[in-house]
């Protein structure tokens, strides 16, 4: 017969039995064609008719003198803007975002065709400081193309629903993928029933 438990280590068993699990970080990634790894939600480009698709499901779409290579894309494909004011809108649910792009520097047999990328970002609506605009100068550099350029980025955000939205200035702007920080979905409720971040302007 085995002696019975004591009341501490009853007690310590109760509390770790109603403890809720630890969560954990994760990332998740938002491709420009086919959405969130996770949720597949899909970027919402605005206008859509002023975005074009680039890669292997979109052959001879685009001019073959931006001459990407689809194997250094993430998933071989990218959303192309060459029109001012378009926008980008990612949603996702964590604590910290970041947006790669592609930078040109020169197109071929097109030497005045400015290769210039423009971005301003709003957080929930919020666009109040430095670090919320990127500028790509064209360049002589020899490396003419520029892949995986991270482009925005912030972290520590509440964990809540955030919306992301770029901007293209002008005049190029190519977006490919993005990453975000969550939290291990079986740790945490259901992101409907976590509060989403009141957009606001300054």
């Amino acid at each position: 017969m085995l002696p019975p438990l004591s009341f501490g280590a009853i007690l310590f068993a109760l509390l770790l039995a109603a403890s809720p699990p630890t969560a954990t970080a994760v990332n998740h990634t938002i491709d420009d064609t086919f959405g969130d790894s996770s949720t597949g939600f899909r970027p919402q480009y605005a206008p859509g008719f002023q975005w074009s698709i680039g890669g292997p499901i979109c052959t001879n779409c685009l001019p073959t003198s931006f001459d990407l290579d689809p194997k250094q894309l993430f998933n071989g494909t990218y959303h192309l803007a060459l029109s001012q004011n378009v926008t980008l809108t990612l949603n996702f649910t964590g604590t910290a975002i970041y947006v790669y792009n592609v930078l040109v520097n020169s197109i071929a047999n097109s030497p005045n065709f400015s290769t210039t990328t423009n971005l301003t970002f709003a957080l929930d609506g919020v666009r109040s400081t430095a670090s919320t605009s990127f500028v790509h100068a064209q360049t002589n550099l020899n490396s003419n193309i520029t892949y995986n350029a991270l482009v925005y980025s912030t972290a520590s955000l509440p964990y809540a629903n955030h919306s992301l939205v770029m901007t293209n200035i002008g005049p190029l702007c190519f977006f490919d993928y993005a990453i975000y920080t969550t939290q291990n979905a079986s740790a945490l409720p259901n992101a409907s029933t976590l509060p989403r971040v009141s957009p606001h302007l300054r």
